[in-house]
């Protein structure tokens, strides 16, 4: 497990001078090797009801795709204009890209495109909640291309907001729906295509209704009970 990005050598030597010192391990996914021989514990990733409730009443805008989140290399930002226009050959779909510009040269790349292709909207910067939720729940299809996926708060902001999404297939998004359900969490191999979008769409179109994801495993209410078995398990055991 790696990060997004790799960080100053300063911040590097931080973190490693912190994993020597830490003596219990908690984690959003299980981790496949323990490199410090330490106690690992798994605790998911929360949702977002707590912030933002059921979301607003808004109208879901059929053929309207989004993306959200810091724009930045790792999320496949261009590829998703490019995989869409393909897509628009066959359905008349729109993507909306929204979030703070993190990488100016990428934002200024997909700005120019937004020029060119009347279909494609950036929204470059800090949303409020309110607006965030406003977009998203706007959106028939949540869509997260990133090369590179261990978790994402992006994909849980969407379900607790009761929008489907679509991710690349790894361990992580497998298990996730196989714990909220296929009809909300579409899967992608490799590369994503334009038929992945509209095989996405058409299973949403068929078998969404009024229902909503179900969440239940990562209610803050479990989750801080969770937390607290793991605090009192370390104390228990001397780890400090």
């Amino acid at each position: 497990m790696e990060p997004h990005e790799t960080g100053s050598k300063l911040s590097r030597w931080l973190t490693h001078q912190f994993d020597e010192m830490t003596t219990a391990w908690i984690t959003m996914d299980p981790v496949e090797t323990n490199l410090y021989d330490r106690p690992v514990y798994v605790v998911p990733h929360g949702d977002y009801e707590p912030i933002y409730g059921s979301g607003p009443a808004v109208t879901v805008d059929e053929g309207l795709v989004i993306c959200f989140g810091h724009i930045r290399r790792y999320k496949g930002l261009e590829r998703l204009v490019s995989v869409v226009r393909t897509a628009r050959s066959e359905y008349p779909l729109r993507l909306t890209i929204a979030g703070p510009p993190d990488d100016p040269e990428l934002t200024r790349s997909l700005r120019k495109l937004s020029r060119i292709e009347s279909w494609f909207d950036l929204d470059a910067r800090r949303l409020s909640d309110e607006d965030l939720a406003r977009s998203i729940c706007s959106a028939e299809l949540v869509v997260l291309p990133y090369e590179h996926l261990y978790n994402s708060g992006a994909a849980m902001l969407a379900l607790t907001l009761s929008r489907p999404i679509l991710l690349p297939a790894t361990s992580m998004s497998r298990r996730l729906r196989a714990e909220v359900g296929s009809n909300w969490v579409h899967l992608y191999n490799q590369s994503l295509q334009s038929e992945d979008i509209l095989s996405a769409l058409r299973s949403i179109r068929d078998s969404l209704s009024d229902s909503v994801p179900d969440l239940q495993l990562r209610s803050w209410t479990l989750l801080g009970e969770q937390f607290a078995t793991i605090y009192r398990d370390c104390l228990a055991s001397g780890v400090n």
